[in-house]
């Protein structure tokens, strides 16, 4: 046989004597297989294979299909739903009964038992109950008890209405036929489908009036273009069949009003379907929020416990239900619990720090302590005029490595011992934070200062109070570096506002005492510079009215004369010291203030602000100007004291 000249030749060939193999039978899978052998002495001895069986290829009809469809195995839902069917009927029919009708056509996809249930005649009263639980439309009176659950898909399935002619679920749209009460598609209807004026030459010999006994589709889109009012070829053939199947006048008298009432009762139910069409979908928005709201508050629920169980107390957990982006109708798992849990404990963590400035019971009370004794300790090293310009213990709290420890859960044991590693046995490096805070905060205060020099703001405000009578008058100011011997920070004339609470500080150095005077403040960074220069009418006036230079006056300088002041804009009497007169003057009036000479500074300051310069003895508490200047005398003999020399003022406005 001459090969195909387009077609290679299959040359077969034998085990070769270089191989040193043998052909075996493979009993399994019946076919040989080569098989190496041990190489003995001599020459080898041939053997003849066995006649390979040639291939035969099977019909295509024969062979089996490449590969069937994988079986997915039931999930933990499914098999535990699938335990209702071994409940009593009574039961099942009773909760069924109060279910919702999304959830029972999805039951139905669930398993054959469950169709089998939910479409017999027995789960009737089911369909009949949800029907009127909603007020729908009643179906037609050739309904049984066999077609509640068809005109109940009807009227409730939204997930994708079967077409009751070819059963299509695609996306197409589809038209209710009132009079059979069952679901048409577009395509359905169409085909073969005639008009008025097309009856007569697809049925001919049929008399017009067979169009008044069938139900009438209005408005669908034609192929040819157009909306046309049509007849279904299905239902005119019945008609006339039915016509036909009358012997005398007197019955096809009879069929036709019995279908005139037919097709009036499908009329009315039409209407009432579309009366009833929009009060449902209202029903389902509402049942869909209801069912949002519930998963929100499950969330919400699930959350706050997983905070709990970190060891975190209830009342850090107040302002999660404010953050939207927890408020979302979806139930909570271990992966989205891990994607938001960083967003969930820095609400948590900045809710404790807003209770750490103000709360001194439970485990916060007893951290503050632990806090308190070692910042005092740390500045029992220094002298009055230093540790003045510390920051308070409550900036300190907003320290970051000490903050982690102040802000741990509650059932985390934390002891004197944990704050100690931070400040007392590593005190360099506190120091030098300490340091570094001062510096950067002089850095911004000159920034601030500086730029309401460059452009006149002072002189103006002085003019506005009459400190300056004229245009051509005017005060020389300079820098704060450029101030002799003197604390640019303890300049009387610089006051400074924070951004958080809008409280204003006398001076730089009374800012870094801030959060001690004022507990609800927003500012929770000790690294944050939460102030703007905000230059005060009332504190050029006050100041003026001492008989001081604004440009070079000192808050100690002002402190040292302790005069009082009497403010003339007040409806009530209003008397106070320089510093008291420019935090409680409101910035939006022109300070009206007058110096009263008669009162006697020592005696009436009653302000438990001061503190011995030569001593810590006033290092936890301050006391009144007159006890301070009592323990001079008898503690340093010191009959005339000086501020700052002997004592001065260590308050935190």
């Amino acid at each position: 046989m001459t090969p195909h000249p387009h077609k290679p030749r299959k040359i077969q060939m034998g085990p070769t004597q270089e191989t040193e193999d043998e052909m075996v039978l493979d009993e399994g899978n019946r076919v040989l297989r080569p098989r190496k052998r041990a190489r003995q002495d001599g020459p080898a001895e041939e053997v003849e294979p066995p006649a390979k069986k040639p291939k035969s290829r099977k019909p295509p009809l024969a062979r089996p299909h490449a590969r069937t469809r994988r079986r997915t195995r039931p999930d933990e839902n499914t098999r535990r739903l699938s335990l209702l069917m071994d409940m009593p009927l009574d039961i099942l029919f009773v909760i069924l009964c109060f279910l919702p009708p999304k959830t029972l056509f999805c039951l139905m996809n669930v398993s054959n038992a469950f169709r089998e249930l939910l479409t017999a005649s027995s789960a009737a009263t089911i369909w009949i109950r949800l029907r009127k639980s909603y007020n729908a439309p009643e179906p037609a009176s050739f309904i049984d008890s066999s077609g509640e659950y068809a005109w109940a898909r009807a009227l409730f399935d939204e997930s994708g209405t079967e077409c009751a002619e070819c059963g299509s679920r695609r996306k197409t749209l589809k038209y209710l036929d009132f009079v059979e009460c069952k679901w048409i598609c577009k395509g359905c209807i169409v085909r073969g489908a005639v008009t008025q004026g097309s009856f007569k030459r697809k049925f001919r010999g049929q008399d017009k009036i067979v169009l008044e006994l069938l139900p009438l589709f209005v408005a669908v889109q034609l192929e040819v273009g157009g909306n046309k009012e049509i007849y279904r070829n299905a239902d005119i053939t019945k008609v006339i069949s039915c016509l036909s199947a009358c012997g005398d006048e007197a019955s096809v008298t009879t069929y036709k009003l019995e279908r005139l009432k037919e097709l009036e009762r499908a009329k009315a139910r039409r209407l009432a379907f579309l009366e009833w069409r929009p009060r449902y979908h209202y029903y389902l928005q509402k049942d869909h929020y209801e069912e949002e709201r519930f998963l929100c508050e499950q969330r919400m629920r699930d959350i706050k416990e997983r905070i709990l169980d970190l060891g975190y107390p209830k009342e850090d957990l107040v302002n999660l239900e404010e953050c939207q982006s927890f408020d979302i109708p979806v139930r909570l798992t271990n992966a989205s619990w891990e994607s938001i849990k960083a967003e969930v404990l820095t609400i948590v963590r900045q809710t404790r720090k807003g209770r750490l400035m103000y709360c001194s019971t439970g485990v916060f009370g007893v951290r503050r302590q632990f806090i308190e004794a070692l910042y005092v300790e740390f500045k029992g090293t220094f002298t009055p005029i230093d540790w003045r310009e510390f920051p308070s213990v409550e900036t300190v709290f907003l320290y970051a490595e000490i903050n982690n420890l102040l802000l741990a859960p509650e059932q985390q044991t934390i002891t004197s011992n944990d704050f100690a590693l931070i400040i007392r046995d590593d005190w360099g490096t506190f120091l030098k934070n300490v340091r570094e805070w001062r510096a950067y905060r002089k850095e911004r205060f000159i920034s601030e200062w500086g730029r309401h020099l460059k452009d006149d703001t002072m002189n103006t405000l002085a003019r506005d109070i009459g400190l300056l009578h004229s245009s051509e008058e005017r005060y020389v100011w300079k820098m704060p570096w450029q101030l002799p011997s003197m604390d640019f920070g303890n300049l009387a004339v610089a006051q400074l506002r924070c951004f958080y609470c809008n409280r204003i500080c006398t001076t730089q150095n009374a800012a870094g005492k801030h959060q001690d005077n004022v507990r609800e403040c927003g500012l929770r960074n000790a690294w944050c510079w939460g102030f703007k220069f905000s230059p005060s009418k009332a504190a050029l006036q006050v100041i003026g009215l001492s008989g001081l230079n604004p440009t070079t006056a000192s808050a100690d300088d002002m402190d040292a004369k302790g005069d009082f002041f009497k403010c003339l804009a007040c409806d009530e009497e209003f008397v106070g010291t320089w510093r008291e007169c420019i935090t409680c003057h409101d910035i939006h009036h022109t300070p009206e203030f007058q110096l009263l000479e008669d009162h006697n500074a020592i005696r009436e300051d009653k302000r438990k602000s001061w503190a011995c310069s030569l001593c810590n003895a006033h290092l936890v508490a301050q006391e009144m100007r007159a006890t301070v200047i009592k323990h001079l005398e008898s503690a340093h003999g010191t009959i005339e004291p000086k501020v700052p020399k002997d004592y001065l003022y260590a308050g935190a406005y």
